[in-house]
């Protein structure tokens, strides 16, 4: 049955579509993903997919992992609201340097932790074409967000990134700052989204100071 709809939607829709929308689908989980992972290889015009809240597993993030680093013209990616973990994780951070991709939707995936964080981290130092991250609700923690922003001083890409409802407080704010300001940064970043954590007037009062 899969393979027949990745055939039909290989050669009847995904040759001409620009972008695939199927969010919020909890029955297509990693057997979709899959799917739609083969059927990249037919679809020279499709820029976007997404899949957020589908009950996608660290096994599809694979196989849509193992898609992009090929010769595919994806750029944004959204799994939003799925359950990848750092493995899932990790699969996806080792395709951006081969990629095209400019825009990876991860948030509230709640397993990705400092761990997941640290993965993508180590893609970024390879100058990937990435230039949105939104890691918001990842329970990344002050150890990821920090990895993170340690990554960012190394790249010249990535424009926006979402860090909101991690658990940052002022101190965690502050040293963010410092990272990002710091005289031998690379980075491009113009959009830091640190919402929904517990940061305080002294927290925004030292990230303007950095």
């Amino acid at each position: 049955c899969m393979a027949a709809l990745a055939a039909w939607l290989s050669w009847s829709v995904l040759s001409r579509v620009v972008s695939v929308d199927v969010a919020s689908n909890t029955a297509v989980g990693d057997a979709g993903a899959s799917c739609l992972a083969a059927a990249l290889a037919y679809a020279p015009a499709l820029r976007a997919i997404d899949l957020s809240h589908c009950a996608v597993h660290d096994a599809g993030a694979r196989a849509l992992a193992e898609a992009i680093s090929g010769s595919v013209e994806l750029r944004t990616l959204a799994l939003a609201g799925n359950h990848l973990t750092p493995t899932g994780v990790d699969s996806l951070a080792s395709a951006l340097p081969f990629a095209k991709l400019e825009a990876l939707h991860l948030s509230s995936n709640v397993a990705v932790g400092a761990l997941g964080a640290s993965h993508l981290a180590a893609a970024l130092l390879f100058d990937p074409p990435l230039r949105i991250l939104r890691l918001d609700a990842c329970r990344l923690g002050p150890e990821g967000a920090l990895t993170l922003a340690g990554a960012l001083r190394a790249n010249a890409n990535l424009t926006s990134l979402w860090l909101g409802g991690n658990g940052l407080g002022d101190t965690d704010a502050a040293a963010i700052g410092a990272s990002l300001t710091d005289a031998g940064a690379r980075h491009r970043l113009s959009a830091l989204d640190l919402s929904s954590n517990p940061i305080t007037a002294c927290g925004l009062r030292a990230i303007i100071a950095a």
